[in-house]
């Protein structure tokens, strides 16, 4: 099967909808067409790039659509990063936030910001949220400081 006319090996970006196709097999006729593309990146015929936005709209979908668990969710969604031919352009700060999110402390955004601090020294979160000071390596500052 041919790229479509891409000549290029380039990383194909990839929708929300086609990772919970695969993820949820909720579509007879998608989620087959859904996991043959996962199937040909875990083979090396193309690469599939996740993006954090992606990751946050599957975090939502998954347990506001679908109701998954906390838990269940940041599983599948670790297992996906995980997949052959999947690229995600800071893994180590998503997987991190998916640990946190899974630990039901804060929500998945709240979660990727005190990855993103805890992965940069000498930075902090600016919120009035509270649940930052029960993360450890965080720092939050109150926007009231200012």
């Amino acid at each position: 099967m041919e790229d479509q006319g891409r000549g290029d090996r380039s990383p194909l970006f990839c929708d929300t909808n086609v990772f919970v196709r695969f993820l949820t097999a909720d579509s007879a006729r998608q989620s087959p067409l859904a996991r043959r593309a996962l199937e040909r990146a875990a083979r090396g015929d193309i690469t599939i790039a996740v993006t954090d936005v992606v990751i946050a709209e599957l975090a939502y979908v998954l347990t506001k659509v679908y109701g998954l668990t906390v838990a269940l969710a940041s599983e599948r969604l670790l297992a996906l990063l995980w997949l052959p031919g999947v690229e995600c352009s800071q893994p180590s700060v998503v997987e991190d936030a998916l640990g946190l999110w899974a630990e039901g402390r804060v929500d998945f955004v709240d979660a990727y910001l005190a990855a993103l601090c805890r992965g940069i020294d000498e930075t902090a979160v600016l919120s009035f949220d509270r649940d930052f000071d029960r993360i450890e390596g965080v720092e939050r500052v109150d926007p009231a400081q200012y």
